[in-house]
C-alpha cells in the first residue's frame, strides 16, 4: 500500500498552487493565515496537521484529498503508480487493468483461502491479493473524488 507522507502532500500542494497561478498572499488569506507561514511549510516542506484540512477545502482538488486520507488515516486513496495522469479516464483504464490482473490470480487466491495453509507461498498469496485490492480501493476513490470535483456533486446529493 502507498502511504503519502507530509512532504508528498507538501510537494502537491505547492505544485497545485503553483499550477493553479494563484498569489501566496491569496491563498494564505483564504485559509486565514501569513504568506510567510507557507513560505515555512516550503521550507520545512511539511504543511501542519492543523491546517491540513483548510487547505484541502481551499485547493477543492480531488488528488489532494485522496492523499490527505490517505496521509492523516492510512486508507489506500492512492494508486501506488506515481506516473499516471490524474485524470478519470486514465483512473478507470488503470482500474480495468487492475480487474484483470485480479481476475487472473483469482484462482490460487480462491484455493488459499479455502486451505489451511500457511506456507511462504500461499502468504505470497495473499499479501499479492492484499496489494492489489489496496491499489483498486485507491483507484476506485480517486475516480469519485474527480468525478465529484468534475461534475459539482454536493454532499446533499450524496446522502
Amino acid at each position: 500500500m502507498v502511504l503519502v507522507d507530509d512532504k508528498k502532500l507538501a510537494q502537491r500542494f505547492f505544485s497545485y498552487l503553483k499550477n493553479k497561478q494563484e498569489s501566496a498572499t491569496d491563498f494564505a488569506k483564504s485559509i486565514y493565515t501569513s504568506k510567510q507561514a507557507l513560505s515555512d511549510w516550503k521550507r520545512k516542506n511539511s504543511i501542519p496537521d492543523s491546517q491540513k484540512m483548510n487547505v484541502a477545502k481551499a485547493l477543492r482538488d480531488p488528488q489532494f484529498y485522496a492523499m490527505l486520507a490517505n496521509n492523516q488515516l492510512g486508507l489506500p486513496t492512492v494508486s501506488k503508480d506515481d506516473k499516471l495522469k490524474p485524470e478519470t479516464l486514465a483512473y478507470v483504464v488503470h482500474l480495468f487493468n487492475q480487474e484483470k490482473k485480479k481476475y487472473t490470480n483469482k484462482e490460487k487466491f480462491e484455493e488459499v483461502l479455502a486451505h489451511d495453509f500457511h506456507d511462504l507461498q500461499s502468504t505470497d498469496v495473499i499479501v499479492d491479493e492484499v496489494k492489489d485490492l489496496s491499489e483498486e480501493i485507491g483507484l476506485e476513490i480517486s475516480i469519485i473524488n474527480q468525478l465529484i470535483e468534475d461534475y459539482g456533486i454536493t454532499e446533499k446529493e450524496l446522502i
